[in-house]
C-alpha cells in the first residue's frame, strides 16, 4: 500500500530523478514537453504531492501550484516500471479528494493526443471544462480538465 503526502525538502532529489526518468521514457515530446531547465524551475516554484512505496521510494508525483481560488496541476509523472499499475490513479484521486475540500477547483491541461492521460483524468473525476485554442507549440489545442 502506497503512502501519499506532500513532498518535503528532503524529497526533492528523488522527485528530480523521477521527473527526469519520466521525461526520458516518453517518445512523443508533445505528450511531455519538459526540458531539464523547466524541470529545475518547477522544483523551485511548485509543490509536489508524491506516492511512496512501502520502502519509501517515490513512485509518482504531482506538481502543482495553489492560487487564491484554484489549484493548477502542472505535471504528473509515474516511474516507468509502475505505469498502468494504478499508482497514479490512486495518487491523483487522493490529491483531488484532499485538496478539493478547501473549496478550490483543481484544473490541468492535457494534449488531445494524450489519450491515456485523458482517460485517467476522467476516471479520477476530472471533466473537460474548456478548450484552449492553439495552446501547444505544435499548434494543437489544449484540453483543460477540472475537478470540483
Amino acid at each position: 500500500m502506497n503512502t501519499y503526502r506532500l513532498a518535503g525538502e528532503d524529497d526533492l532529489q528523488g522527485v528530480r530523478s523521477l521527473f527526469l526518468k519520466v521525461r526520458e521514457s516518453i517518445d512523443n515530446s508533445k505528450l511531455f514537453n519538459w526540458s531539464p531547465e523547466m524541470i529545475e524551475t518547477e522544483l523551485i516554484n511548485s509543490q509536489f504531492y508524491v506516492s511512496l512505496s512501502t520502502d519509501q521510494v517515490i513512485e509518482a508525483f504531482i506538481s502543482f501550484r495553489e492560487n487564491a481560488d484554484s489549484i493548477e496541476i502542472l505535471a504528473l509523472g509515474t516511474a516507468p516500471d509502475r505505469l498502468r499499475s494504478g499508482t497514479m490513479k490512486g495518487l491523483l484521486k487522493g490529491f483531488a479528494e484532499k485538496f478539493s475540500k478547501n473549496g478550490k477547483g483543481i484544473y490541468l491541461e492535457v494534449h488531445p493526443l494524450n489519450k491515456a492521460a485523458i482517460s485517467l483524468y476522467d476516471k479520477c473525476g476530472f471533466k473537460l471544462s474548456r478548450v484552449r485554442k492553439s495552446y501547444y507549440k505544435d499548434g494543437s489545442d489544449g484540453l483543460e480538465m477540472s475537478y470540483f
